[in-house]
């Protein structure tokens, strides 16, 4: 290898080496590095500022949901108030459709349920939840 080395400089000569120790050269080099890094910074910034108020303006949105949320919950519990005053019959034929849907919604998980115990745990919610539709008998 030592021979290869000999055959360059008697080639070039010695100014190859000499290229990197040349002070404008190690001058220009650090610029450019100093410049990628601080265009590196900038945008390590930017991607960071953007990220922040992504997700702030999603915070705010869910603010304002859950602000909505709360106004449903108000209404739905003065619904329920003024449906409890309403007369018998009225609220039978309220108390009928909660079942109803209560007897959808068995009626979709009835599928998903693996296990005879779950199975048996069903028909017998099934069963209670038909007597409970049923009109009071007078």
């Amino acid at each position: 290898m030592l021979g290869m080395e000999k055959r360059i400089h008697a080639l070039y000569g010695d100014e190859v080496g000499k290229e990197a120790d040349n002070p404008k050269t190690v001058e220009r080099e650090t610029a450019g590095a100093a410049r990628a890094g601080v265009a590196l910074a900038l945008l390590a910034i930017l991607m960071a500022g953007a990220a922040y108020f992504g997700m702030d303006a999603k915070v705010a949105g869910l603010d304002n949901k859950i602000t909505a949320l709360a106004g449903v919950e108000t209404r739905m519990a003065a619904l329920e108030e003024r449906a409890a005053r309403l007369p018998d019959e009225v609220r039978q034929v309220l108390v009928a459709d909660k079942v109803l849907q209560m007897a959808r919604m068995a009626e979709q998980i009835t599928p998903a349920l693996t296990t005879p115990e779950q199975k048996a745990a069903m028909a017998a919610v099934m069963e209670n939840l038909a007597r409970v539709g049923q009109p009071p008998l007078k």
